[in-house]
């Protein structure tokens, strides 16, 4: 692509596309920057789950071409994080129990490790920061506010993975997180449209004050069990709330 075309490929998109779920692109990698794009948008639960995407669209949410966001999607459907159907066309992937249930077990298991690693490799200033991360989850929890909680609980625990130090376990909790965005997605938008976040308090705090209890004691122990119910009492509450209508017969949205 040469520097003109690149720089057409970013410029401003008309006023109907201010609203996208994903930020626009600047000039540079813009093949990588649209990967990382919208696996941190699928991640952070901005898409739902079975939502259909098209290449055009995401360009235009991106406000760059074709070309980056065909090679991302692709990346994104090698990692399941995307799904491409018989018609060529992409949507993420449907929900489904057993599908939630191995997240979860899965989740639980290597997300107490690493909270255990951290307890051995964090910093003072890693424990800082994994504090103040869990002074913005409980801000976003008291104002209600369940975009902001799903940033900065994700902001928590990512921060507590990143002090274990381990390239390869935080990989895998990454791949893990993608295939748990649009659950988390689905909550916001079951959770918004009854206008209550009170459900989300529990699970959003209890266990944070006993993993930064357990972190400051160094209690690899103790962290790696309050990181592990955290994930499934979290899960508990959404099996409630996403699964509650299929288990009825209806669909989940």
């Amino acid at each position: 692509m040469s520097d003109k075309t690149e720089a057409a490929a970013v410029e401003p998109l008309r006023a109907a596309a201010s609203h996208s779920p994903v930020n626009r692109l600047s000039t540079g990698s813009l093949q990588e920057q649209a990967y990382q794009a919208l696996r941190h948008a699928i991640r952070s639960g901005r898409f739902s789950s079975g939502e259909s995407v098209t290449l055009r669209g995401l360009a235009e949410m991106l406000g760059t071409s074709l070309t980056p966001v065909r090679e991302a999607a692709r990346r994104l459907i090698h990692e399941n994080t995307l799904e491409l159907l018989p018609n060529r066309s992409m949507r993420v992937p449907r929900l489904s129990l057993q599908r939630f249930d191995e997240l979860t077990d899965v989740r639980a298991t290597l997300e107490g490790r690493a909270a255990a690693l951290a307890c051995e490799r964090m910093t003072a200033q890693d424990y800082t920061e994994i504090r103040a991360a869990n002074d913005r989850n409980s801000k976003a929890v008291d104002l209600g506010d369940l975009p902001a909680l799903v940033r900065a609980n994700q902001e928590f625990h990512f921060r507590i993975y990143e002090a274990a130090r381990s390239d390869m376990l935080l990989a895998m909790i990454e791949q893990l997180w993608q295939q748990s965005g649009p659950y988390i997605a689905a909550l916001i938008q079951e959770q918004s449209a009854a206008q209550r976040s009170e459900g989300l308090h529990s699970f959003a705090l209890v266990h944070h004050f006993e993993l930064l209890a357990a972190l400051g004691k160094r209690d690899a122990q103790a962290a790696s069990k309050a990181m592990s119910l955290d994930i499934i009492d979290a899960a508990q509450g959404y099996r409630t709330t996403l699964f509650l209508k299929q288990d009825s017969g209806a669909p989940v949205q």
